[in-house]
């Protein structure tokens, strides 16, 4: 089966539950229902079930990041090969009438408004057109790195375009992964309430 990033996600989803339940387990109204060390032991045994999963699961989102990040890079190596023949002729056609717009608006200011306009989904270039932009975007001083993504990203083939979703998607996985480790939430708790000491599982003790 080739994996995914919505089968990780929701193994993550099934491995916080799993180690939620094994917590509770250990409890009965609230109330431990095991001597301090045997408890300890079993938090430690639920902790470390849950580092292995997510540790198996950050590897498999890091491993489709990596590949799609490969594919991404490799595309935007060669933008004079995203357009057709057809989409170069138009290209062609356009870049004076591109070039004169942006001189008499401003140039980056202006390419900079247009970027703003395309990342809103207000505004929808023509490939031909937004791998001008790019291109005017890239040479023009004052541009923001921003408007340079925003032309680039309407301007390059689809399978690029879905290959550097796909990176950003999995890097968004590997962080919510990470966040579902314990010491995290201990991190996180230990600053909100400054020294109140946890237990094996983020618990305050």
């Amino acid at each position: 089966m080739v994996d995914s990033l919505g089968i990780i996600e929701a193994e993550l989803t099934r491995a916080r539950e799993a180690h939620n339940e094994a917590l509770a387990a250990l409890q009965r109204n609230g109330a431990p229902i095991y001597a301090d060390a045997i408890m300890r032991e079993k938090q430690t045994a639920a902790r470390q079930q849950l580092t292995a999963a997510l540790d198996r699961l950050y590897a498999r989102a890091a491993a489709i990041h990596d590949a799609a990040e490969a594919t991404a890079a490799a595309g935007r190596e060669d933008p004079y090969s995203w357009l057709t023949d057809e989409e170069l002729h138009r290209a062609a056609l356009l870049r004076p009438f591109v070039a004169e717009d942006a001189a008499a608006a401003g140039g980056a200011a202006e390419l900079a408004l247009l970027a703003n306009r395309v990342m809103a989904g207000k505004r929808k270039p023509s490939r031909p057109l937004a791998w001008l932009l790019m291109r005017a975007a890239a040479t023009a001083e004052g541009v923001p790195s921003s408007a340079m993504r925003a032309f680039e990203a309407a301007a390059m083939p689809e399978a690029i375009g879905a290959a550097a979703a796909t990176a950003e998607a999995a890097e968004r996985l590997a962080s919510a992964i990470d966040r579902a480790r314990p010491e995290w939430t201990e991190k996180v708790m230990g600053n909100i309430v400054g020294r109140q000491n946890y237990s094996h599982t983020g618990q305050p003790v």
